[in-house]
């Protein structure tokens, strides 16, 4: 009988903080804008950046339905992998950008040897 009384208390309880947990509404705003922020950065001209910024899109997407269903505390799960998703974009752009760069800077440098 206790422990039934236990589990009642415990399943309200739960069941109210998920009722209470707020919108996250904060969250998916800088997931949004690290979303721009990776598109700002030519995430679409890197393959595999373009991937994790796809990724991104339709975690922001689902958790647009999360939050219209009130489930804020899963949506906020989303937008967090969406975010690092986005953040992943952005670093992998950056990477690709850095190796060109090198890339000319050596066939410039290799061009001067030629050409004393």
């Amino acid at each position: 009988m206790t422990r039934s009384i236990v589990r009642i208390v415990f399943a309200t309880a739960a069941c109210a903080a998920c009722a209470i947990a707020p919108v996250p509404n904060d969250r998916l705003a800088a997931t949004e804008a690290s979303y721009r922020g990776a598109q700002e950065a030519g995430a679409d001209g890197v393959p595999q950046a373009k991937l994790h910024l796809k990724y991104a899109d339709e975690g922001i997407g689902q958790a647009r339905q999360l939050i219209a269903q009130r489930r804020p505390a899963e949506a906020v799960q989303v937008l967090d992998r969406a975010r690092a998703d986005a953040e992943l974009a952005v670093g992998l752009t950056r990477e690709a950008q850095s190796e060109w760069e090198a890339q000319q800077a050596a066939e410039q440098l290799k061009a001067l040897r030629a050409n004393p």
